[in-house]
């Protein structure tokens, strides 16, 4: 099957399909597994830079239903407690 792909996309990941779950009324659960995947090297995450740099170069994209999307390039840290360790 020849894979679709959104022009200056920056994550593409090719995937198997491993079952439909239709038991959500008029909505179904899809999982898969990734076999392949590719990334562009500025939309990387790394600890020498800041995630919100990363997002709002390189937008996430997500699906509002019914039939809408949104771009998220803004974010904002976790306030943890104070003494707080991971």
């Amino acid at each position: 099957m020849a894979g679709t792909f959104l022009e200056d996309g920056y994550l593409f990941l090719e995937c198997r399909l491993l079952n439909i779950y239709d038991d959500f009324g008029v909505n179904s659960l899809i999982t898969g597994d990734i076999v392949a995947a590719q990334v562009a090297v500025d939309a990387v995450r790394s600890t020498e830079e800041d995630d919100q740099d990363v997002i709002h170069r390189s937008p996430l994209l997500s699906y509002l239903y019914p039939g809408r999307f949104a771009e998220i390039s803004a974010s904002q840290q976790l306030p943890f407690p104070a003494g707080f360790k991971r």
